[in-house]
């Protein structure tokens, strides 16, 4: 049995020190499921479904530290990306995190003890994995630390900017936003409340770098979208993938 051209190629973003032949036996050994916009994958507190990794599509990872905030981690993840790797490798028998589709999004799906095994038996994968752990990790420290000195205004445009460079499409003169980034959303992920998110969007708006629709941005004016962040070239390439 062959395996799907789109999972290796998913499979190959995830394990990209891994060969060909060993990534398709992987690829034969999980099951490939397709969820639709708004649906959870994983909630947080029930049973672990297994480990997942992202063919196609957008899913939202967030992680509640307390009944009023979350964790601001800027965690939208796409095709290549794992859910529930932590909880496998660390044997927890329920999930820390929600997990929820942005679009319509084919995942694969591995029995933990089966992902684990693999990783045994080819240490180069679990040094991927663990490369990609600590990626997802250096950000979430990167950003805590910058909670202690920027605004929401910073931090709402450094969330636009990191997602038109990496879900934007490039219009004659703006980059429109592909996923549905609506304000509930930008909320959630920044761990702030719905009215400072409006208040800084407005405030974007006012100097005419963004134009916010219901659910979709257009940036208008990256330099001076870039400008209000505040954010160095080394984490925006920590950010959108480039480090």
């Amino acid at each position: 049995m062959e395996v799907d051209e789109r999972v290796l190629e998913a499979l190959a973003k995830a394990f990209p020190s891994v060969e060909t032949e060993a990534l398709g036996e992987l690829g034969l050994c999980c099951d490939s499921i397709a969820v639709s916009r708004g649906r959870s994958v994983i909630e947080a507190g029930s049973p672990i479904k297994g480990v997942f990794a992202i063919v196609a599509g957008h899913v939202v990872s967030t992680s509640s530290s307390g009944a009023r905030h979350r964790v601001r981690c800027f965690n939208v993840l796409t095709g290549g990306d794992f859910l529930g790797v932590v909880p496998a490798l660390l044997a927890q028998s329920v999930s820390p995190c929600n997990a929820v589709c942005l679009t319509e999004t084919t995942l694969l799906q591995w029995q933990r003890a089966g992902f684990a095994a693999f990783l045994r038996e080819r240490p180069i994968a679990y040094a991927d994995v663990s490369r990609w752990l600590a990626r997802r990790l250096a950000i979430m420290r990167v950003l805590l630390a910058r909670d202690a000195t920027a605004e929401i205004l910073n931090n709402v445009a450094l969330l636009l900017l990191v997602g038109a460079r990496r879900f934007g499409v490039h219009q004659s003169e703006t980059v429109l936003i592909e996923i549905p980034f609506g304000r509930k959303l930008l909320a959630d992920l920044l761990g702030v409340s719905l009215e400072s998110t409006h208040r800084a969007l407005r405030e974007l708006k006012s100097r005419g770098l963004v134009d916010v629709g219901r659910e979709q941005v257009e940036v208008i004016d990256l330099d001076g979208l870039s400008a209000v962040a505040q954010a160095s070239d080394e984490l925006l390439d920590l950010l959108v993938g480039n480090a």
